[in-house]
């Protein structure tokens, strides 16, 4: 993975904004022809992620429609287009979508077709491989331009997974893993029958949203398995599965998150002024004795060592 490349028009000329536009992300991204609707100078601001043999683009646009022209279409990859706030279409294989907030519809950078927004849009495209997902997903281009609702699980995961991705630092060890990831989760939410390996692939998924959710707020004295698995709209039961199969356990995965973050503020100047059983405290361990006995069998010191080590 690396850097995200990032785009907007606000620092553009009005009359130069357009044109910069198809350039970069008409031409360069997507290839797609740009026609802005109203009287208002275009306004576009983007950022794109590339991961192994996937991309996404998160962003959003003034009044436009976007059109695969037969200049433009070509290749074999196929654009999951998820809606943001706003109602919009897509035309493509002499089919229309139409598309509520959150919905999405999938595309063939082959096909003629056209993407409609008048009144603006935010949103989220997935580039992903084509032959791979026909392979895995037959009959992928009777799906083409036809409306995959908002509520549709595997699509709500896919779009909070992206949101994970983005907070990742730049990595070369992690680009493969993440378009599996994202690959399995586009084939469920288009309907594929998952093959075990495809559940196991979403399941990493969502446990990783899990696990995300729980670093930022392990200082949380509610925090529990219910809690936390009621925040991503699945059963304790299943979050335990999860948990089980890499490993592990939530108490043990949300106790090794209170001591790794207990030793980063105990090495940090910062902290300083800090008693250690304050900082244990705010980490979220209630028993100032059992933090000192977990912290000592995981690093091998007592807190104060650790603090005095720096």
């Amino acid at each position: 993975m690396h850097a995200p490349l990032r785009f907007s028009t606000d620092s553009l000329p009005a009359r130069t904004r357009t044109e910069a536009w198809r350039a970069l992300y008409g031409r360069e991204i997507l290839n797609v022809a740009l026609d802005p609707v109203g009287e208002q100078p275009f306004a576009c601001r983007f950022s794109a992620h590339a991961a192994g043999r996937v991309a996404f683009v998160r962003g959003e646009t003034s009044g436009a429609v976007f059109a695969k022209t037969p200049d433009l279409a070509g290749g074999d990859e196929l654009l999951l287009i998820v809606h943001g706030r706003r109602h919009g279409a897509v035309e493509q294989c002499g089919r229309r979508a139409e598309l509520a907030p959150g919905d999405a519809a999938l595309l063939h950078s082959a096909e003629l077709g056209r993407s409609i927004h008048p009144h603006g849009v935010d949103f989220l495209n997935i580039r992903l491989p084509g032959a791979e997902l026909a392979e895995r997903l037959p009959g992928v281009h009777d799906r083409l331009a036809r409306t995959l609702p908002a509520l549709t699980p595997a699509l709500m995961l896919l779009a909070r997974y992206t949101r994970l991705v983005e907070q990742l630092p730049p990595s070369e060890g992690l680009g493969n893993a993440v378009a599996d990831h994202i690959c399995d989760l586009a084939v469920l939410a288009l309907g594929a029958l998952p093959d075990p390996e495809t559940r196991a692939s979403a399941g990493a998924a969502r446990l990783a949203l899990v696990q995300a959710d729980i670093r930022r707020n392990a200082w949380r004295p509610e925090l529990s398995i219910g809690w936390a698995a009621a925040r991503q709209g699945i059963s304790a039961v299943y979050l335990r599965k999860l948990f089980a199969a890499a490993g592990t356990s939530f108490a043990d995965f949300v106790l090794a998150v209170r001591l790794d973050q207990a030793r980063a503020r105990l090495a940090d100047p910062a902290w300083s002024h800090r008693t250690i059983a304050t900082i244990a405290f705010e980490i979220g361990f209630g028993d100032i004795s059992y933090f000192n006995r977990c912290f000592r069998r995981r690093f091998g010191m007592t807190p104060s060592e650790s603090r005095a080590l720096g």
